[in-house]
Parts: C-alpha cells; structure tokens; sequence
C-alpha cells in the first residue's frame, strides 16, 4: 500500500475524486474526504452472488438506493444472480468499484486505471 501511495503522488497512478481526475492530488487529503480504494484482486465473499455481496456492504453504510445505482453505473445487472467466485477478473473488478460507489466514498482509488 505504501508503494501504492507513492507512485499516486508521484503522478504515475491517477486519482478520481468526486468525478474529476487529479494526476496530482493528495492522497491524505482525499482519504480524509472520504476516497474509497479499488484493489485488483482479493477481498472478495466468494461463495456469495454479485446481489448478496453489494446488499451486505449497503448494510454496512446503510442504503439500498446505492446497491440500485452501483449496478446501473457498472452494468452488473445480468451478473446478479452469479457467484463471485464464476465471475471473470474483468466482472469482479467491476463488482470492486461497484462496492466503494455502495460504500459512498466521494472519490477512489483505481491502482491500474489502464486496467479498467
């Protein structure tokens, strides 16, 4: 992670806050506004389908309406139904950022946006 940082505020990674993106922008100060981190790999319930898994981090901030808009943003729809674990990396990636837009955050961090 701490790489990571570095190669942010160096302007090799990009940062998206609030829509915008900012080559340059501190990091410390958009965490402290609420910026949410995308990782490549992990960290996901993997016996889980797409559905449970977002509905369970709605739990944890506390609103349906974001589950609705997370997978409209991400087009997950037709991946509802699916485990976490038969979705392709590409899919899981997009159930990635479809959990930090559930979460709330005002910005995130994508370490390879190229990837997206």
């Amino acid at each position: 992670m701490e790489e990571l940082l570095r190669e942010v505020l160096s302007g090799s990674r990009m940062l998206h806050f609030e829509g915008t993106k900012k080559d340059e922008a501190p990091l410390v100060e958009a965490a402290g506004r609420g910026a949410g981190y995308v990782e490549d790999e992990g960290a996901l319930y993997e016996k889980m389908t797409v559905r449970k898994y977002l509905k369970f981090f709605a739990g944890l901030s506390g609103t349906e309406k974001r589950v609705r808009s997370a997978v409209e943003q991400m087009h997950l729809s037709e991946l509802l139904g699916k485990r976490l674990s038969s979705c392709t990396e590409g899919q899981k990636k997009r159930v990635r950022i479809a959990r930090e837009i559930v979460r709330g955050g005002r910005g995130l961090l994508y370490p390879e946006p190229h990837r997206l």
